[in-house]
């Protein structure tokens, strides 16, 4: 049975989730976390979307991603494929990072810190971005990824 279609609102928030294929880890060092947040920044500039908090985790990662004239399905196949290259060419590998599609699930404006930043403590990364005051917050490290 092939997989319903996502369906693309405009301005709309989604919590965004990808994981590790078979549980595996998909940010090895520092490098690979900075080329996921850096090919991040990029992408906003000419794929035009807002991100509010994210949190980088060894085997799995969270994205809280308002989208504007681009669906969310065209962000994240643009982000994924730009990370899993430059991954798979740094560490010599041939195979599939993530498991399966990513998760989105439709989130309120209201909610744009809440979850994510309820994540466990664990997270290697994380930042909370408020875009609208032109401010950022920065939970563990670096307040320059994603572009800002």
């Amino acid at each position: 049975m092939p997989r319903l279609t996502r369906i693309h609102v405009a301005r709309s928030l989604y919590h965004t989730i990808a994981r590790g294929n078979g549980g595996q880890k998909t940010f090895l060092d520092e490098k690979d976390y900075q080329a996921f947040a850096g090919g991040s920044g990029e992408l906003k500039r000419t794929t035009l979307f807002s991100v509010y908090a994210y949190c980088l985790m060894p085997n799995v990662f969270h994205v809280l991603i308002e989208t504007r004239r681009f669906p969310l399905s065209l962000i994240m196949q643009r982000l994924l494929t730009r990370f899993v290259r430059s991954f798979n060419f740094r560490h010599h590998r041939i195979e599939h990072l993530f498991q399966g599609r990513y998760k989105a699930i439709l989130r309120w404006l209201s909610d744009r810190e809440t979850r994510i930043a309820d994540l466990p403590n664990k997270a290697t990364l994380m930042q909370v971005v408020q875009e609208r005051q032109g401010h950022a917050r920065t939970e563990f490290r670096d307040s320059n990824l994603f572009g800002h």
